[in-house]
């Protein structure tokens, strides 16, 4: 599940460093000094921060099934037209991966009426302020009643970021851009799907992720004249979103009718 974050935010990494500077995901022993200059990018943990168990931060709300539609904007078109019933059922909608337009800031759903003869028809549009360019989703919730659960808590997540070089010079050189680089990263992002399963239906994602910078080391490795590490940590915050949903729900019996009889039981002498 962490590994698509880190592949995620090396990917970023990628374009700020030299070609002939190795990078790697994922937790790892450090390198031969022939294998430097190399940066190593890890997430070593992401945690929920349970609360009481009365907390409603913690409470298990029901499962909200949904469905994605997706829509293409040319760079200058401003008005999408929608099937009708499709604003009320409008969750969210991502502009790029990961990436919310902001209802008010940069669109706004409205409900125009049209009139021929005597017949009024209300046409449903999305109207962006910016006209948006190329692939555009739109979360919608399906009203179909499911079993599972849905639970959001704050959560906390630690990156570290290692430069490895053989001089310690080299590797400061080289971690600041790639610190700079993630904290940008992460500041452009509302979103990050960790993991999905189709059957049984689970994703897990990171809400309004938010990173500080909270601690700088630099170490020469013992026994190795020629292998500093220059290390950068980094502290994220968000919302942490467990969907576990098992399908459409149980029908429920209901009573139909209630006939009233009376039967009448003859004793015997």
């Amino acid at each position: 599940m962490l590994n698509t974050f880190e592949t995620w935010l090396a990917g970023n990494l990628r374009a700020s460093l030299p070609e002939s500077t190795k990078l790697v995901a994922g937790p790892m022993l450090p390198p031969a000094a022939a294998d430097t200059p190399l940066l190593n990018l890890s997430v070593i943990k992401l945690r929920p921060l349970r609360k009481a168990p009365d907390n409603a931060e913690d409470l298990r709300d029901a499962v909200q099934l949904t469905q994605t539609v997706t829509l293409n904007g040319d760079g200058l078109r401003f008005d999408f037209p929608l099937a009708t019933g499709t604003i009320e059922r409008l969750l969210e909608i991502e502009t790029a991966p990961g990436r919310l337009a902001q209802r008010g800031d940069d669109y706004e759903p409205t409900v125009h009426k049209r009139t021929e003869g005597e017949e009024v028809t209300e046409i449903e549009v999305l109207t962006f302020y910016r006209p948006p360019a190329g692939d555009f989703k739109l979360l919608l919730k399906v009203d179909t009643p499911a079993r599972g659960y849905q639970q959001r808590s704050p959560c906390r997540a630690t990156i570290e970021i290692n430069a490895w070089a053989a001089q310690i010079s080299q590797a400061d050189e080289l971690l600041t851009p790639a610190v700079a680089t993630a904290l940008a990263a992460l500041a452009d992002i509302d979103r990050f799907h960790l993991a999905g399963c189709e059957d049984p239906g689970f994703t897990l994602r990171l809400l309004n992720p938010r990173a500080d910078l909270s601690f700088l080391e630099r170490t020469q490795i013992a026994g190795d004249q020629r292998l500093f590490r220059s290390t950068a940590r980094l502290s994220l915050r968000g919302e942490w979103e467990l969907t576990l949903a098992l399908g459409t729900a149980f029908a429920e019996g209901k009573i139909g009718k209630v006939i009233p009889s009376v039967t009448i039981l003859c004793g015997t002498d």
